[in-house]
């Protein structure tokens, strides 16, 4: 078994065990979220050569949103995802079928917010707890659908985007060096050891 398949059978066994806490909301996989990803040219004077849109199979809406703290999203996002606050800012303009996605590092911080989201904002049945954006490093290329962007159709391995350039990123936040089992194209940064207690704390990991 290889480096990288060895990372992202670590990676799963991590997810599994965060995501066995919250049987009330649905998983997602990175490898189902990227095959559900639109990349389109962008025609509105974005500054951004690309947006990233996602949508389920019948049409309705994704919207992907990175519970992550403000020093940990600087780093890196995936493609098209939003904040917490930027979510809830804005709930009131939700589509009655939209479907919310919520990621974390693995998936144990978006399940409480998801939870908390799905019981504030009533939204039973339309909410999702991703694998978190260590497994989005692994998603399989396969899963992808193709791409138009107005001069040829191409698949394109998944990869996350710096949240200011929206340029790709080859660097990932993993909160700690516990969660890194990310794919061996990408960088890693975590936060020190004091910081990371204090914050574990808060979110109940310690």
């Amino acid at each position: 078994m290889t480096t990288s398949n060895i990372k992202a059978k670590r990676c799963r066994e991590k997810n599994e065990f965060y995501q066995r806490k919250f049987r009330d909301i649905a998983p997602m996989t990175s490898n189902e979220l990227a095959a559900l990803q639109r990349i389109e040219a962008t025609t509105d004077g974005n500054p951004y050569e690309y947006c990233y849109r996602y949508a389920t199979n019948d049409g309705s809406p994704i919207v992907v949103v990175d519970v992550r703290s403000e020093a940990e999203r600087s780093v890196s996002i995936i493609p098209g995802a939003i904040s917490l606050v930027e979510f809830e800012d804005t709930v009131t303009a939700l589509p009655s079928n939209a479907v919310v996605v919520c990621y974390c590092t693995i998936g144990y911080r978006s399940g409480l917010e998801a939870r908390r989201l799905k019981e504030k904002y009533s939204l039973e049945g339309r909410i999702r707890n991703l694998d978190g954006i260590v497994s989005y490093t692994h998603a399989d290329p396969l899963a992808l659908v193709d791409i138009d962007d107005n001069s040829s159709n191409r698949k394109e391995k998944p990869h996350l985007v710096d949240p200011t350039t929206g340029e790709k990123s080859d660097m990932v936040h993993i909160y700690g060096n516990t969660w890194n089992c990310v794919d061996e194209a990408y960088g890693t940064t975590h936060f020190s050891f004091p910081v990371l207690a204090v914050r574990s704390v808060g979110v109940g990991l310690l």
